[in-house]
């Protein structure tokens, strides 16, 4: 049984549901609009690659991509890291996993410029992923870039500036330095299924 004491994610949950009711979408309401769609509970998704000591709380709501805590000591705090999964990533689940935050509120402030959906993007595009998220001046040059959700619209983007202004939040950009750093320092408490539990 994993012990999971995070006021943050809790408070988190309940501005989703206040986004939703304040900013109404015809689909994924509150957070989803900005590419998270948060659960009302912690769990292991249980994908051939997402690391058994992992709590999911969000998912992207495509192809499986699904933002989770690192378990350590079997608990989950304010403290533990963020990891996205990409199941559709082909190869080794090392590959499919990447580090996305120290933390569940430098998560947040990652994901200001663009919104959290295209994070999976980390594990096909890293450097150009790295770039669009830096900066609000990076600008899409190619169609394939919005179908993947470097663009937040219209909806997302009062999402974000309420979440702004609820969390007192201020973007956070990574240097591919920094964004190494941070797979160097967490990766290896990942544990990852073995092959014939795929």
């Amino acid at each position: 049984m994993v012990s999971i004491k995070h006021p943050l994610l809790h408070d988190l949950r309940q501005f989703d549901a206040e986004a939703a009711h304040r900013f109404p979408a015809k689909f994924d309401n509150g957070l989803g609009q900005m590419g998270m769609l948060i659960y009302s509970e912690c769990r292991n998704e249980g994908y051939w690659c997402t690391p058994k000591n992992s709590m999911a709380f969000a998912t992207t709501g495509g192809d499986g991509v699904h933002f989770s805590f690192i378990v350590e000591n079997n608990k989950v705090t304010e403290n533990s890291p963020v990891i996205v999964t990409v199941p559709a990533n082909s190869g080794e689940p090392e590959i499919a996993n990447l580090v996305v935050a120290d933390n569940l509120r430098n998560y947040l402030r990652f994901g200001l410029h663009r919104g959290y959906f295209a994070l999976e993007q980390l594990a096909y595009h890293r450097d150009l992923t790295l770039q669009a998220y830096s900066s609000s001046e990076w600008q899409p040059t190619e169609d394939w870039h919005c179908s993947v959700g470097y663009h937040l619209g219209d909806y997302g983007q009062r999402v974000r500036d309420f979440l702004v202004e609820r969390f007192d939040l201020t973007p956070l950009p990574y240097t591919v330095t920094e964004f190494e750093v941070l797979q160097d320092k967490y990766k290896p408490l990942l544990k990852y299924p073995a092959e014939n539990e795929w």
